[in-house]
Protein backbone atom coordinates (compact mmCIF):
# COMPACT_ATOMS: atom_id res chain seq x y z
CA UNK A 1 0.00 0.00 0.00
CA UNK A 2 1.39 3.39 -1.03
CA UNK A 3 0.41 6.91 -0.02
CA UNK A 4 2.08 10.31 -0.18
CA UNK A 5 3.22 12.17 2.94
CA UNK A 6 4.66 15.71 2.64
CA UNK A 7 5.32 15.06 -1.04
CA UNK A 8 7.24 11.84 -0.36
CA UNK A 9 6.02 8.36 -1.22
CA UNK A 10 5.41 6.11 1.77
CA UNK A 11 5.27 2.34 1.39
CA UNK A 12 4.68 -0.29 4.01
CA UNK A 13 7.73 -2.24 3.01
CA UNK A 14 9.79 -5.31 3.67
CA UNK A 15 13.46 -5.55 4.52
CA UNK A 16 15.69 -5.47 1.42
CA UNK A 17 16.95 -8.78 0.13
CA UNK A 18 20.59 -9.36 -0.67
CA UNK A 19 23.64 -8.07 1.19
CA UNK A 20 23.11 -5.09 3.51
CA UNK A 21 25.74 -2.83 5.03
CA UNK A 22 24.68 -0.62 7.95
CA UNK A 23 27.00 2.29 8.63
CA UNK A 24 26.63 2.86 12.38
CA UNK A 25 28.44 6.03 13.50
CA UNK A 26 28.55 4.93 17.15
CA UNK A 27 28.38 1.55 18.83
CA UNK A 28 24.64 1.57 19.53
CA UNK A 29 23.20 3.31 16.46
CA UNK A 30 22.43 0.18 14.47
CA UNK A 31 20.62 -1.45 17.40
CA UNK A 32 18.68 1.72 18.24
CA UNK A 33 17.63 2.60 14.71
CA UNK A 34 17.85 -0.46 12.43
CA UNK A 35 16.12 -3.20 14.43
CA UNK A 36 13.81 -3.98 11.52
CA UNK A 37 16.82 -4.76 9.34
CA UNK A 38 18.54 -6.73 12.09
CA UNK A 39 15.47 -8.95 12.55
CA UNK A 40 16.11 -10.74 9.30
CA UNK A 41 17.81 -14.14 9.50
CA UNK A 42 20.33 -13.49 6.73
CA UNK A 43 23.59 -11.88 7.90
CA UNK A 44 23.95 -8.10 7.81
CA UNK A 45 27.27 -6.27 8.10
CA UNK A 46 27.48 -3.43 10.63
CA UNK A 47 30.41 -1.05 10.39
CA UNK A 48 30.93 0.90 13.61
CA UNK A 49 32.69 4.05 12.44
CA UNK A 50 33.88 5.90 15.55
CA UNK A 51 35.62 3.30 17.69
CA UNK A 52 39.18 4.63 17.96
CA UNK A 53 40.77 5.06 21.38
CA UNK A 54 42.02 8.67 21.75
CA UNK A 55 45.65 9.17 22.70
CA UNK A 56 46.30 10.59 25.16
CA UNK A 57 43.28 9.51 27.16
CA UNK A 58 40.51 12.10 27.49
CA UNK A 59 37.74 12.83 29.97
CA UNK A 60 34.56 14.15 28.34
CA UNK A 61 31.17 15.22 29.63
CA UNK A 62 29.30 12.40 27.87
CA UNK A 63 31.64 9.68 29.14
CA UNK A 64 31.48 11.12 32.65
CA UNK A 65 27.68 11.14 32.56
CA UNK A 66 27.83 7.49 31.47
CA UNK A 67 29.84 6.69 34.59
CA UNK A 68 33.28 6.32 33.03
CA UNK A 69 36.51 7.71 34.46
CA UNK A 70 37.93 8.36 31.01
CA UNK A 71 37.95 7.39 27.35
CA UNK A 72 39.91 4.15 27.81
CA UNK A 73 37.30 2.76 30.18
CA UNK A 74 34.50 4.05 27.92
CA UNK A 75 35.84 2.41 24.73
CA UNK A 76 36.46 -0.92 26.47
CA UNK A 77 32.99 -0.96 28.00
CA UNK A 78 31.22 0.05 24.82
CA UNK A 79 32.99 -2.65 22.81
CA UNK A 80 31.81 -5.16 25.40
CA UNK A 81 28.26 -3.82 25.12
CA UNK A 82 28.36 -4.12 21.35
CA UNK A 83 29.55 -7.71 21.62
CA UNK A 84 26.74 -8.55 24.04
CA UNK A 85 24.13 -6.85 21.85
CA UNK A 86 25.02 -8.93 18.79
CA UNK A 87 25.96 -12.18 20.50
CA UNK A 88 24.04 -15.11 19.02
CA UNK A 89 22.98 -13.16 15.93
CA UNK A 90 24.10 -13.97 12.38
CA UNK A 91 25.30 -10.42 11.84
CA UNK A 92 28.91 -9.29 11.43
CA UNK A 93 30.20 -6.24 13.30
CA UNK A 94 33.45 -4.56 12.26
CA UNK A 95 35.21 -1.26 13.00
CA UNK A 96 36.23 1.53 10.66
CA UNK A 97 38.11 2.86 13.70
CA UNK A 98 37.94 6.64 13.50
CA UNK A 99 38.00 9.11 16.37
CA UNK A 100 34.59 10.15 17.69
CA UNK A 101 33.65 13.81 17.55
CA UNK A 102 33.66 14.24 21.33
CA UNK A 103 37.38 13.43 21.35
CA UNK A 104 38.53 15.80 18.61
CA UNK A 105 38.52 19.44 17.49
CA UNK A 106 38.90 21.11 14.13
CA UNK A 107 38.44 19.69 10.65
CA UNK A 108 38.71 16.00 9.98
CA UNK A 109 41.80 14.64 8.30
CA UNK A 110 41.13 13.68 4.64
CA UNK A 111 42.41 10.23 5.57
CA UNK A 112 39.24 9.76 7.64
CA UNK A 113 37.20 10.17 4.47
CA UNK A 114 39.47 7.74 2.66
CA UNK A 115 38.98 5.12 5.39
CA UNK A 116 35.20 5.31 5.16
CA UNK A 117 35.26 5.13 1.38
CA UNK A 118 37.71 2.23 1.42
CA UNK A 119 35.57 0.32 3.92
CA UNK A 120 32.43 0.78 1.80
CA UNK A 121 34.19 -0.09 -1.46
CA UNK A 122 35.76 -3.22 0.01
CA UNK A 123 32.40 -4.41 1.30
CA UNK A 124 30.72 -3.75 -2.06
CA UNK A 125 33.47 -5.59 -3.92
CA UNK A 126 33.09 -8.59 -1.61
CA UNK A 127 29.31 -8.73 -1.93
CA UNK A 128 28.31 -7.39 -5.34
CA UNK A 129 28.60 -10.82 -6.93
CA UNK A 130 25.72 -11.98 -4.72
CA UNK A 131 23.30 -9.57 -6.39
CA UNK A 132 22.05 -6.05 -5.61
CA UNK A 133 23.61 -4.54 -2.48
CA UNK A 134 22.13 -2.04 -0.01
CA UNK A 135 24.01 0.52 2.08
CA UNK A 136 22.07 1.97 5.03
CA UNK A 137 23.12 5.39 6.35
CA UNK A 138 21.86 7.71 9.09
CA UNK A 139 19.48 10.36 7.73
CA UNK A 140 20.61 13.03 10.20
CA UNK A 141 17.49 13.46 12.34
CA UNK A 142 17.43 15.75 15.38
CA UNK A 143 17.15 19.44 16.15
CA UNK A 144 19.46 21.72 14.15
CA UNK A 145 22.78 22.27 15.90
CA UNK A 146 22.94 25.54 17.77
CA UNK A 147 19.15 25.98 17.87
CA UNK A 148 17.61 25.61 21.34
CA UNK A 149 14.95 22.90 21.52
CA UNK A 150 11.47 24.24 22.05
CA UNK A 151 9.18 23.33 24.93
CA UNK A 152 6.93 21.44 22.52
CA UNK A 153 9.88 19.42 21.25
CA UNK A 154 11.02 18.55 24.76
CA UNK A 155 7.48 17.62 25.73
CA UNK A 156 7.12 15.35 22.71
CA UNK A 157 10.32 13.53 23.61
CA UNK A 158 9.27 13.27 27.26
CA UNK A 159 5.97 11.69 26.30
CA UNK A 160 7.90 9.20 24.18
CA UNK A 161 10.03 8.24 27.19
CA UNK A 162 13.24 9.82 25.96
CA UNK A 163 14.98 13.19 25.51
CA UNK A 164 15.27 15.79 22.72
CA UNK A 165 18.62 15.64 20.93
CA UNK A 166 20.32 17.94 18.45
CA UNK A 167 21.48 16.16 15.35
CA UNK A 168 24.91 14.61 15.62
CA UNK A 169 27.85 15.99 13.65
CA UNK A 170 29.22 12.45 13.58
CA UNK A 171 26.03 11.11 11.99
CA UNK A 172 25.89 13.90 9.41
CA UNK A 173 29.57 13.46 8.51
CA UNK A 174 29.17 9.70 7.95
CA UNK A 175 26.03 10.30 5.89
CA UNK A 176 27.54 13.00 3.69
CA UNK A 177 30.86 11.22 3.21
CA UNK A 178 29.15 8.04 2.06
CA UNK A 179 26.54 9.80 -0.09
CA UNK A 180 29.14 11.91 -1.86
CA UNK A 181 31.05 8.76 -2.74
CA UNK A 182 27.98 6.77 -3.80
CA UNK A 183 26.54 9.47 -6.07
CA UNK A 184 28.27 7.82 -9.02
CA UNK A 185 27.09 4.31 -8.09
CA UNK A 186 23.44 3.99 -9.18
CA UNK A 187 23.72 0.22 -8.90
CA UNK A 188 24.02 0.53 -5.11
CA UNK A 189 20.72 0.80 -3.28
CA UNK A 190 20.86 3.48 -0.56
CA UNK A 191 18.57 3.48 2.46
CA UNK A 192 18.58 6.33 4.97
CA UNK A 193 17.52 5.29 8.46
CA UNK A 194 15.90 7.62 10.97
CA UNK A 195 17.92 7.67 14.17
CA UNK A 196 16.35 6.90 17.53
CA UNK A 197 15.81 8.97 19.67
CA UNK A 198 16.81 11.99 17.56
CA UNK A 199 13.58 11.64 15.58
CA UNK A 200 11.52 13.07 18.44
CA UNK A 201 13.31 16.40 18.14
CA UNK A 202 13.04 16.56 14.35
CA UNK A 203 12.26 13.78 11.88
CA UNK A 204 14.20 12.79 8.83
CA UNK A 205 11.58 14.20 6.45
CA UNK A 206 13.02 17.67 7.11
CA UNK A 207 16.35 16.84 5.45
CA UNK A 208 15.39 14.25 2.83
CA UNK A 209 14.28 16.75 0.13
CA UNK A 210 17.71 18.40 0.13
CA UNK A 211 19.37 14.99 -0.09
CA UNK A 212 17.13 14.04 -3.03
CA UNK A 213 18.25 17.14 -4.91
CA UNK A 214 21.91 16.69 -4.09
CA UNK A 215 21.95 12.99 -4.97
CA UNK A 216 19.68 13.37 -8.03
CA UNK A 217 17.64 10.46 -6.70
CA UNK A 218 14.02 10.02 -5.62
CA UNK A 219 13.28 9.20 -1.99
CA UNK A 220 10.55 6.75 -1.05
CA UNK A 221 9.61 6.48 2.62
CA UNK A 222 9.70 2.85 3.73
CA UNK A 223 7.95 2.06 7.01
CA UNK A 224 9.01 -1.22 8.63
CA UNK A 225 7.34 -2.82 11.66
CA UNK A 226 9.53 -3.61 14.63
CA UNK A 227 9.39 -6.37 17.22
CA UNK A 228 9.76 -4.05 20.19
CA UNK A 229 10.48 -6.89 22.58
CA UNK A 230 13.43 -8.13 20.53
CA UNK A 231 14.68 -4.61 19.96
CA UNK A 232 14.48 -3.83 23.68
CA UNK A 233 16.51 -6.94 24.49
CA UNK A 234 19.30 -5.84 22.16
CA UNK A 235 19.20 -2.21 23.28
CA UNK A 236 19.36 -3.28 26.95
CA UNK A 237 22.93 -4.51 26.34
CA UNK A 238 24.10 -0.87 26.16
CA UNK A 239 23.89 -0.43 29.90
CA UNK A 240 26.14 2.62 30.07
CA UNK A 241 23.89 4.57 27.68
CA UNK A 242 20.43 3.69 28.95
CA UNK A 243 20.11 6.42 31.56
CA UNK A 244 20.91 9.09 28.95
CA UNK A 245 18.55 7.68 26.33
CA UNK A 246 15.51 6.58 28.33
CA UNK A 247 13.65 8.33 31.13
CA UNK A 248 13.07 4.95 32.75
CA UNK A 249 15.48 2.06 32.28
CA UNK A 250 13.29 -0.83 33.31
CA UNK A 251 12.90 -3.52 30.66
CA UNK A 252 9.19 -2.87 30.13
CA UNK A 253 9.70 0.91 30.10
CA UNK A 254 12.37 0.64 27.40
CA UNK A 255 10.12 -1.56 25.29
CA UNK A 256 7.21 0.89 25.61
CA UNK A 257 9.47 3.81 24.68
CA UNK A 258 10.50 2.19 21.40
CA UNK A 259 8.27 3.03 18.40
CA UNK A 260 6.31 0.23 16.75
CA UNK A 261 7.83 1.09 13.36
CA UNK A 262 11.09 2.41 11.98
CA UNK A 263 11.29 4.81 9.07
CA UNK A 264 13.72 4.55 6.20
CA UNK A 265 14.05 6.43 2.91
CA UNK A 266 15.11 4.48 -0.16
CA UNK A 267 17.01 6.63 -2.65
CA UNK A 268 16.45 5.44 -6.22
CA UNK A 269 17.97 6.81 -9.43
CA UNK A 270 15.38 9.09 -11.00
CA UNK A 271 15.24 7.22 -14.29
CA UNK A 272 14.10 4.12 -12.37
CA UNK A 273 11.60 5.82 -10.04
Amino acid sequence: MMRTVHGVHELRATVPTGPILVMSPHFDDAALSCAALLERHEPITVYDVFTQRPEPEQVTDWDTRCGFAGSNEAIDARWAEEHDAFEGSPHVVAAVDLLEGQYRTGMRDPRDTERVISAIDSWIAENAASGPVTVALPVGAGSPLGVPTSFVTRLRARRAGTFAFSNSRDHVWVRDTALEHLRASPEVSIWLYEEYPYQFAMGGERVVPAIETWMERTAALRVLPVDRGLKAQRVAAYTSQLGLLFRSTGARAIERALPRVERYWELSPRDSA
